[in-house]
């Protein structure tokens, strides 16, 4: 999904993309990524509402009530339902951080790394 949001970056706003994190650029590609991924939820609930000859307030709702989503294979092909009106998935990370010499300095490296599947919240009993 993330190369997705690039993607769309590069085609839809190649200027923005192209000064990056400059003044005037996409500050943020993960919040343009999350602001994405709620923009292909909606336009989801739209189509399904519309396929259905229900395209009004009560038949959106009932569309995000009732969708079963995989968000396009972001979630590795897990499904979720979109019931509890949130996006209930979660992965666990862990951060390794070495510090390295760069010149006459030493600055932090490393990355983010999954731990686990993703998770259901929704399938979690609490």
């Amino acid at each position: 999904m993330v190369k997705r949001a690039h993607d769309f970056a590069k085609k839809y706003r190649p200027e923005e993309y192209e000064k990056g994190l400059k003044a005037g650029g996409i500050k943020d590609i993960f919040l343009y990524n999350e602001g994405l991924i709620y923009a292909f939820l909606i336009q989801k609930a739209l189509t399904d509402a519309d396929n259905k000859y229900e395209l009004s307030r009560e038949g959106v709702k009932k569309a995000l009530d009732n969708m079963v989503w995989d968000f396009n294979g972001m979630f590795g092909g897990k499904t979720f339902s979109y019931q509890s009106h949130t996006i209930p998935m979660l992965q666990i990370f862990k951060g390794q951080v070495k510090m390295v010499k760069m010149g006459d300095q030493m600055v932090p490296t490393g990355g983010v790394f999954p731990i686990g599947d993703w998770i259901n919240t929704d399938e979690i009993k609490w």
